[in-house]
């Protein structure tokens, strides 16, 4: 079977792929980061069924508990060389407050082209994508050169402790590979006249910063009799809010940007740390979403989240903790970090500083090769001549544990080049996929997959 013949059978699957997504979406594996939770073991089930019953039977589902496992399938290759993992996760974050939604959050509606509920756009929506890529090369008969392997694993959303963490710490050897498709990019901007799909080569990293100010208690009656920690707190997120990060351009991301901006929106050479924030704000008039990697990849983020303080109304608190997300871009060390938060803080008294990691920051190198065959696997799919960008993503992914590997893992999960610029709500309410994004990633996948494990168009 050609390559033509293959894609257009992506299409003739439209339907399957959809109720695959919708089935996925229907089982609440959420995960709310403290255990017992997630039960991802049902989904991972329910496609070990789907892919057995397809013919696919290297398939196994491990877990840290029983409660939440992974799934590995493979397409082995005759060659023995395990050459492209894709990756998935099946836990979904929590529906949050439901009377915000206007669709059943577990329900997977199908409105307008869009399907509806959580995890639909994160990420079962690709895990579909994804296992129909490789059900339709089965069907196909096509014998691969080269060995492919799918994970949809657990509890990416808090971390991967016990999701694809789990798996390269106890089981490198069954999810090794030389690269990886994973999600942290796929988003199209349109710039020098042309469509660009900005891919993940990274990921930035994700800390909890802890502030713990201390005061002194007293009778609220008294006030001057203590030292109020809400004052200080006060001062402290004050600090924060004024912070100033440092600037860097050193990202692929810049390098690759440079050359697509006329002097309208960027008369220099180069883009630097001093010019960088001028640059995003021009280019919120030509692309929102570019803007924002323009200032998420150049400088750490640091913000106020959650907040504990006070014991009783009547008393002075003596103490409060404040929770802050902060992420990292590639290349700053956790002294680095630790040494800012405490300079952030250190004309108030009374406040100690903690860092907790649950992301470190990770880069894959540019290779040009995957780079050239992911180019030609997306023009396929989307029907349209498309330019690659390299990118990093703001959020952190599962794939910086293949990396520790020595996987090129990049993040790229293409949807309709023409789809509305509306966010697809993912942690939001109303979270949804278009139909068009599933059929376009299925034929990504498909077409990426038979270039590189079945023609070997990575071969050295």
């Amino acid at each position: 079977m050609d390559r033509e013949t293959l894609l257009s059978s992506v299409d003739a699957a439209r339907d399957e792929i959809v109720e695959l997504t919708r089935a996925l979406v229907a089982l609440e594996t959420v995960n709310t980061g403290e255990m017992p939770t997630g039960n991802e073991t049902i989904a991972a089930e329910f496609l070990r069924g789907k892919l057995v019953q397809e013919g696919i039977l290297d398939v196994e589902v491990l877990g840290r508990t029983p409660e939440r496992g992974n799934l590995i399938a493979r397409l082995p290759g005759s060659s023995g060389q395990s050459r492209l993992l894709l990756i998935s996760h099946s836990d979904v974050v929590p529906v949050g407050d439901a009377s915000t939604w206007t669709r059943a959050p577990f329900g997977g509606e199908v409105v307008d082209g869009r399907l509806y509920g959580r995890g639909s756009s994160d990420m079962k929506g690709t895990a579909a994508a994804e296992v129909m890529a490789l059900i339709l090369l089965k069907r196909a008969g096509i014998a691969p050169r080269h060995t492919v392997t799918l994970t949809c694993v657990a509890d990416e959303e808090a971390g991967g402790t016990y999701g694809m963490g789990w798996l390269v710490r106890e089981h490198a050897d069954r999810v090794r590979a030389d690269y990886s498709l994973n999600e942290g990019g796929g988003g199209f901007v349109a710039l020098d006249g042309k469509l660009h799909c900005m891919v993940g080569l990274g990921e930035k990293g994700r800390y909890e910063a802890v502030y713990n100010v201390h005061g002194r208690a007293a009778h609220a009656a008294h006030p001057w009799r203590g030292e109020n920690a809400f004052f200080r707190l006060g001062r402290l997120l004050q600090a924060i809010e004024q912070y100033r990060a440092e600037r860097r351009t050193d990202n692929p991301f810049f390098a690759a940007l440079r050359p697509l901006l006329g002097p309208e929106i960027l008369a220099d050479e180069r883009i630097t740390p001093e010019n960088v924030d001028a640059l995003a704000d021009r280019l919120e008039a030509v692309d929102s979403g570019l803007a924002g990697a323009c200032r998420g990849l150049s400088r750490l983020t640091l913000t106020p989240s959650i907040l504990h303080g006070g014991v009783k109304s009547n008393s002075v608190p003596d103490r409060v903790r404040l929770v802050c997300d902060l992420r990292s871009v590639p290349g700053q060390s956790t002294a680095y970090l630790e040494e800012e938060l405490r300079r952030i803080a250190q004309e108030i008294p009374g406040v100690e500083a903690a860092l907790i990691p649950t992301a470190e920051p990770s880069l894959s190198p540019v290779r040009e090769p995957f780079m050239a065959t992911l180019r030609e696997s997306i023009c396929a799919a989307a029907g349209a001549d498309v330019a690659m960008l390299p990118s990093t993503t703001s959020g952190f992914t599962d794939s910086r544990f293949p990396r520790e590997l020595g996987t090129v893992a990049y993040g790229c999960v293409p949807g309709s080049p023409h789809r509305s610029p509306e966010p697809h709500n993912a942690h939001g309410a109303d979270e949804w996929t278009g139909v068009d994004d599933l059929l376009v990633a299925t034929r990504f996948f498909v077409d990426a997959v038979y270039r590189i494990a079945v023609e070997g168009a990575l071969d050295q």
